[in-house]
């Protein structure tokens, strides 16, 4: 009997010892597979963010260059000598300058418009960091003046500048229907998991067609181009930029 209780008491600890041990490995087990877990979330997660803050900036274009084009309609611009100059009837001033503050105030809230969009998304699947862009969204969009001679009819009636009458694009201005260069990487994060998306925005223009002017006036239109303000086809799109994982490439539009 004292040989059996001895070989039981030699055999405890042996037992104890790999319970232990398969312990400890489940329990960094467990934490591996909730790392992969954050990082596969987080990467979702951040191409949802940099998609949707995408998507909200072109949105926001599209409603500036709907704003420009109807602001056509109640002033007639040209450019002369290189000094843009525009006429409009007394009474068409008031609806005018609304549309004009309307456009100010949708292009001063553009970055923190963006930022909250991308602020939501984010706490939606599952950050809970604020989300980093590199860079800073930017509309990339210069402010123009205009002086205005009012008109009562036929009969001079007065004039005004305008210093924000319109938004003239800072990209390429030499070229016709050029991209624009809207590119956001967007670095999201659940506690020191941190993950990044990319996304830039596209432009639905034909390269031939003089029309599609690529969205926006170029800040060099001069003679009939600087004729009207123009936001022909304002239709800017997003979409996600392609991913690299090491020497294996990832395109999200195109699995």
């Amino acid at each position: 009997m004292r040989a059996l209780d001895n070989q039981r008491g030699q055999l405890l600890l042996p037992i104890l010892t790999v319970m232990f041990l398969f312990g400890l490995f489940w329990i960094a087990y467990v934490r591996w597979c909730q790392k992969i877990y954050w990082h596969m979330r987080m990467d979702m997660a951040a191409d949802a963010v940099a998609l949707s803050a995408a998507r909200e900036e072109a949105a926001m274009l599209n409603t500036i260059g709907t704003y420009q084009y109807v602001e056509n309609f109640f002033m007639q611009k040209g450019n002369i000598g290189g000094e843009d100059v525009g006429i409009m009837q007394v009474s068409l001033i008031p609806i005018f300058e609304a549309y004009n503050s309307g456009l100010s105030a949708i292009v001063q809230s553009y970055p923190a418009q963006v930022l909250n969009v991308a602020r939501m998304v984010a706490r939606a699947n599952g950050s809970n960091h604020f989300p980093k862009p590199i860079p800073l969204p930017q509309h990339h969009l210069k402010a123009q003046q205009v002086m205005v001679a009012y008109f009562n009819g036929i009969q001079p009636a007065g004039k005004k500048l305008y210093r924000k009458a319109y938004f003239a694009r800072d990209w390429w201005p030499r070229k016709e229907a050029p991209q624009p260069i809207h590119r956001t990487t967007w670095l999201v994060g659940h506690d020191d998991i941190w993950e990044k998306g990319k996304a830039r925005l596209w432009l639905d223009v034909d390269p031939t067609n003089k029309i599609d002017n690529g969205g926006f006036p170029s800040t060099q239109a001069g003679g009939i181009d600087g004729l009207g303000i123009q936001c022909n086809f304002p239709q800017f799109n997003a979409r996600l930029m392609t991913k690299y994982f090491g020497s294996f490439q990832f395109d999200s539009n195109n699995p």
